[in-house]
């Protein structure tokens, strides 16, 4: 698998939000939307013809969790014929997905991932196995931070940081990139980024352990 090319938005201030809602016309769209498609444009804005032949894969342990609180709050305050449907629409986790490949033109694949365990290995390894079926695949990895998260991080374990890496590969092509090796010490989204950044190619991809 080769890398295309890669980037990294940890800083998403309300300006950075509203700034990728406005580019990419996501009037409706959750602040969870809005992180992928910020991390996608900044892959693929620089890419001529991307579209067609690219596949998309998200991949976040919680998903728009975010998103999902606040529509079960409003089944709490109101009656289900009265809550908000764009908010239910964008509490499902393949919606970003969706919201890339429309944003984007994208025809390959689609695909959402979530777990805790070698997630994003599974996400690479998933779009290694596009590759009979597209030339290029988008991964990226997601999280939110909001209440649940800040609960969990305080009573049950590390929750990963907020902020999201997109990765543009190609995986039938070889030479410098990725090679799957299960020995292979565990690496972040943002720690492979940051090799790519720097040139430290090709980069072990191996199971990592639990975040």
């Amino acid at each position: 698998m080769r890398i295309l090319k890669c980037a990294v938005v940890t800083d998403f201030s309300s300006e950075t939000f509203q700034a990728a809602r406005k580019k990419y016309s996501l009037r409706r769209s959750d602040r969870y939307t809005a992180l992928v498609l910020a991390a996608a444009g900044k892959v693929l804005d620089a890419v001529p013809d991307v579209s067609g032949d690219t596949g998309v894969i998200v991949a976040s342990s919680f998903g728009p969790h975010r998103t999902t609180c606040a529509f079960l709050d409003d089944l709490l305050d109101f009656r289900e014929e009265d809550v908000m449907p764009t908010t239910f629409s964008h509490s499902v986790h393949n919606a970003a997905a969706s919201y890339a490949a429309s944003a984007f033109g994208l025809r390959g694949p689609e695909f959402t991932l979530t777990g805790f365990e070698n997630l994003f290995y599974e996400a690479l390894r998933t779009a290694e196995l596009c590759g009979a079926l597209c030339s290029r695949m988008l991964v990226v990895s997601v999280e939110e931070n909001a209440l649940m998260t800040e609960e969990i991080a305080n009573h049950v374990r590390r929750i990963p940081p907020e902020g999201a890496a997109a990765f543009l590969v190609s995986p039938g092509e070889s030479g410098n990139g990725l090679i799957f090796q299960e020995d292979a010490p565990e690496l972040t989204p943002f720690e492979l980024a940051e090799r790519i950044r720097n040139n430290q190619l090709p980069v072990y991809i191996g199971k990592g352990k639990r975040i």
